[in-house]
């Protein structure tokens, strides 16, 4: 027979495995699941925001799924949890970013092509093992603060004069691995603009993504494109831009098309506007429920 000592011990290791299980699942709005929004989520933008002005743009708002810095998770997360809402972890995956003075962020500077034509950042080759294996790590950060998915922006080095030879191709394989990864990860998946696919590409990544975010899609007359989404019962967050001529106006093209949309400045250090109310849901797939809030 097992002596008593063994057994309640063996039984106190499984009864600790237990409750750290319980408590990274608790870490995630969906636990183990993965966050699925269907569209009509309500959302808010706050990249850009830090310290106790992004504290109290969260504690001030009322919405379902908020997009964050990765940098900010830590504070955030909690607080937007607090609110039943999801938290979305803002990270480019396209570039290297001289201000950024992380460890995972100066692994990127060997792989630097040219600098992009608005930004104080130059486009990764997305090729390489090296960068892939940053993202992960980044990725697993994201996990480690609670956040629920991962705004993958910057994802369209192919379509940009990128200095490295980038091919739609490279792009398009680089993208189904970081769908791939983030959903080994429990990670929701999102696609940041990046429209310009040829070949049925975009709706074969609509597939494979979980939600969308966009910027200025009415300005640009691209809105139409996200159907590839919307019929598939996955949301799109738009934003247009007062500084570049967006208007109440433009609510009316998102309302119709069904894209969850707000209005902002450049700098997003206003109250967002809402184009319409809260008409989604989200769903956990896999792994968990959607909790009652």
């Amino acid at each position: 027979p097992e002596p008593a000592g063994t057994k309640a011990m063996r039984s106190l290791f499984l009864s600790l495995a237990l409750l750290l299980a319980c408590a990274s699942a608790q870490g995630r709005l969906c636990g183990t699941g993965i966050w699925q929004p269907e569209p009509g989520t309500s959302w808010d933008y706050m990249i850009g925001r830090s310290g106790s002005r992004a504290s109290s743009a969260v504690r001030s708002t009322n919405v379902q799924m908020y997009s964050i810095e990765m940098d900010q998770a830590g504070t955030l997360v909690p607080i937007i949890h607090q609110k039943g809402a999801a938290a979305i972890c803002y990270f480019s995956a396209g570039t290297y970013e001289p201000e950024r003075s992380d460890s995972l962020t100066r692994r990127l500077r060997s792989f630097k092509g040219a600098k992009m034509k608005e930004w104080n950042e130059y486009w990764i080759d997305v090729r390489q093992p090296g960068v892939r294996a940053v993202m992960v790590e980044r990725m697993k950060v994201g996990v480690s603060r609670g956040c629920d998915g991962i705004e993958f922006d910057n994802i369209d080095g192919f379509a940009n004069r990128n200095g490295l030879g980038l091919s739609e191709t490279d792009s398009f394989n680089y993208l189904r691995f970081l769908a791939s990864e983030a959903h080994k990860l429990g990670l929701s998946a999102g696609f940041k603009n990046a429209l310009d696919w040829k070949n049925g590409r975009f709706e074969q990544l609509a597939n494979l993504f979980d939600f969308a975010i966009n910027e200025e899609c009415a300005q640009y007359n691209e809105c139409g494109k996200y159907t590839a989404f919307v019929n598939q019962r996955k949301a799109v967050f738009g934003v247009e831009y007062y500084d570049a001529g967006g208007s109440k106006s433009d609510c009316r093209t998102h309302n119709r098309l069904d894209i969850s949309t707000i209005l902002n400045v450049y700098d997003l250090n206003r109250s967002s506007n809402q184009c319409r109310s809260s008409t989604g849901k989200f769903t956990c797939r896999g792994g968990g429920a959607a909790p009652a809030v």
